[in-house]
């Protein structure tokens, strides 16, 4: 399983709210983390028994949300369920949720390789200064203006030559039907290339240039068609961009892509 992030997971613009945090964890506090979110704000902290509470009050709340969650290496295949959770929940109106779990011990069965690949940082409860430099970031982050929202994506491999595209919204998600030639085009855009130009489509596709705004237009209407079905406000014009930078035309995708294999 791999992630590709070009761009912010698609979120409504949350409530200007103080930041909660969920804490679930069977020690003291972690101070350190709690010093440096109280640089954002007020905070308003919220200690769970378990990692069950944590999901069901996550999902309830609403603005911008932290669940710090200290682990052991017995419950990394739940933190792995709760980060696929958290996925979908930031696609929801007014969702914004920053996962930060805390393990006692690198774990040897691959989690922390699903967890990154889900947007996840990882970290070890006794590594202070990353602590500290990661939530300093995070704080920053929360600070900030909210920028544009945008899409979510993902795609599932069945086989090395076969692939479903899928957009995810706040109604459930909706499969993007793309023929061969399209379908490697929206890879190109979302996986291999954060941009190409004109005549990179056209030779990695073995098509014409003229063919190339022809491929593209069926790339958007098709997402167009989909995205109310899966409840996306943004059209396709602010996600599949096309500008033209010293008389070379420039193409991108802005959106976050997971990739599943």
């Amino acid at each position: 399983m791999r992630i590709v992030i070009p761009g912010e997971p698609y979120v409504r613009e949350p409530l200007r709210l103080p930041p909660q945090v969920f804490y679930v964890g069977d020690d003291a506090r972690p101070d350190r983390v709690l010093r440096s979110l109280a640089r954002a704000g007020t905070i308003d902290l919220c200690p769970m028994s378990d990692i069950s509470e944590a999901e069901s009050a996550v999902a309830a709340a609403i603005g911008q949300i932290i669940l710090v969650v200290t682990a052991n290496a017995g419950d990394t295949t739940r933190l792995v369920a709760l980060a696929e959770r958290i996925v979908v929940l930031n696609t929801s109106n007014h969702r914004h949720i920053h996962f930060l779990p805390l393990l006692a011990e690198i774990p040897d069965n691959g989690t922390i390789d699903r967890l990154e690949m889900l947007g996840v940082r990882v970290m070890l409860r006794n590594n202070a200064e990353m602590i500290d430099t990661y939530v300093r970031l995070l704080v920053w982050r929360i600070s900030r203006p909210p920028s544009l929202p945008v899409p979510c994506f993902y795609l599932h491999y069945q086989d090395a030559e076969s692939v479903s595209i899928f957009l995810l919204g706040p109604r459930g998600r909706a499969e993007l039907r793309y023929g061969e030639k399209i379908g490697l085009l929206f890879e190109m855009l979302s996986v291999t290339h954060r941009w190409a130009t004109t005549p990179q489509i056209a030779s990695e596709l073995e098509i014409g240039r003229s063919s190339v705004k022809v491929y593209l237009d069926r790339l958007r209407h098709e997402y167009e068609r989909q995205r109310q079905v899966a409840g996306m406000d943004i059209p396709a014009k602010r996600v599949f961009c096309s500008e033209l930078h010293n008389g070379v035309w420039i193409h991108r995708l802005r959106g976050r892509v997971l990739v599943i294999d």
